[in-house]
């Protein structure tokens, strides 16, 4: 038996956030379970093992019944037998720490929310919630060991939806950017001697580059929500309009002025939204990622705007730092973030998909900050990984089973201004929505 002094703090709490979830009548119980406690990683370690779990929890694992840990804190002996010397605690707390990037991001700077750039990190840690199956092996084993009851319920999986208003009107910087993006992709297809895809997304970058476009696309995704009882979390910038940026931000950013009498009918479809349910969040400005000033100002103004509070925020491009996104965020009055997660590739980042407070290293505490991951977005089935329309589906609800057999909760985003013939995604949305796990009469958003 180990007693809880034994454990560090940081390893505490996050055994607190996983215990609410799958030990909702006994959150400490896995303290009390015959786990060993096992040295920390040192920086720069970030090997990964695999352990087989015993027969009676190989449907929890995968591959043939697998956890995936950091190699140190895997234990000894027979492989049949190790995972009685695994310390699975701190592996949990490793997990949400993000303590690999965070590694990497003291050695490099952060890299924001690029997966590619994380040379030298296993990318399995992202292929699954591994934290939720450690929990749920866990769960197992105490069952199997007190001979059942006294942990509550087992959760059930919850997918959140949510979206990111980047536009509500083709300007000269989106026909740019995307059009460069149709230009890269010709080439790397020439490059690969795919003669036809290539000359696909020249005639992509030429009519993108010339067409006119219809970005209204919020009320048509809100239609479809309401139909099924779903609600979702909208995320609308407010930062300081075009003449207040430098050509980095007027490029990246959202070329709107939530506060200009251009934008008076999104800000009355908002509040319309708001009073039905949905759930209003900021999409800070990219160069406010380690600013508590510019993310404070940034959410006043919203609620200026809204007439009310704002307490939910998804960073823009997804810049984020490990060190100080979460940290500023606090300061500024925010009480969720949901930047957690990958431009470039679905996946569990942190690998869990838990909603839980992070542990600030050099204040020795928890952030009064909750944090939701979100595990996909709709750009990674069209433009990072472009896919046919029976593979997308597939891929779609590959990840949304994941969330939903280990009983976890994460969120995933699809942009309000993808409706229509620029971008003709909302197929995808469409397939998404009849993915979601959702009980009758229940609100699944």
């Amino acid at each position: 038996m180990n007693a809880p002094s034994r454990r560090p703090s940081r390893i505490l709490h996050y055994l607190g956030e996983v215990g609410r979830r799958y030990f909702p009548a006994a959150p400490d119980f896995p303290l009390a379970m015959d786990i060993p406690a096992l040295s920390w990683p040192r920086d720069g370690d970030c090997a990964l093992a695999d352990v087989a779990l015993p027969p009676w929890a190989e449907h929890l694992g995968v591959d043939g019944g697998n956890l995936l840990v950091p190699e140190a804190l895997a234990g000894a002996g027979e492989q049949e037998h190790r995972w009685r010397s695994t310390d699975w605690l701190s592996a949990i707390a490793w997990y949400l720490h993000g303590e690999a990037e965070r590694q990497y991001e003291r050695r490099h700077g952060p890299v924001h929310s690029y997966s590619v750039r994380l040379t030298g990190i296993d990318p399995r840690i992202w292929q699954r919630a591994w934290v939720n199956r450690i929990a749920l092996f866990l769960r197992a084993w105490a069952l199997r060991e007190s001979g059942g009851g006294g942990l509550g319920p087992a959760p059930e999986g919850r997918l959140h939806l949510s979206h990111d208003v980047d536009a509500i009107r083709k300007t000269v910087a989106i026909r740019g950017k995307r059009t460069a993006f149709h230009l890269f992709n010709a080439v790397r297809h020439a490059g690969r001697l795919r003669g036809g895809k290539a000359w696909g997304a020249l005639a992509d970058a030429a009519r993108f580059a010339w067409s006119s476009a219809d970005y209204a696309g919020l009320a048509r995704i809100c239609e479809l929500e309401k139909a099924q009882g779903l609600r979702s979390r909208i995320h609308v910038f407010a930062g300081l309009p075009g003449g207040w940026r430098n050509p980095v931000t007027w490029l990246i950013d959202p070329g709107y002025d939530i506060a200009a009498p251009a934008s008076r009918e999104l800000v009355d479809s908002l509040r319309v939204l708001q009073a039905e349910g949905w759930e209003i969040g900021l999409h800070p400005s990219a160069a406010s990622y380690r600013s508590a000033a510019e993310l404070a100002m940034q959410r006043e103004r919203l609620e200026g705007v809204l007439g009310g509070p704002v307490t939910a925020c998804r960073q823009h491009w997804l810049m984020f730092s490990w060190a100080d996104s979460w940290k500023a965020q606090e300061q500024a009055g925010f009480r969720e973030d949901s930047t957690l997660g990958f431009n470039d590739r679905p996946g569990f980042r942190a690998g869990a998909a838990l909603l839980f407070r992070p542990w600030d290293d050099r204040a020795g505490r928890a952030l009064d900050l909750a944090v939701l991951p979100f595990v996909f977005m709709d750009s990674q089935f069209y433009d990072y990984r472009p896919m046919t329309g029976s593979e997308r589906p597939l891929a779609l609800a590959g990840w949304v089973k994941e969330v939903v057999e280990t009983g976890g909760e994460c969120s995933c985003i699809w942009h309000s201004h993808v409706f229509g013939p620029d971008y003709g995604w909302d197929d995808g949305f469409r397939t998404l929505l009849s993915l979601l796990p959702r009980k009758a009469g229940e609100d699944g958003g």
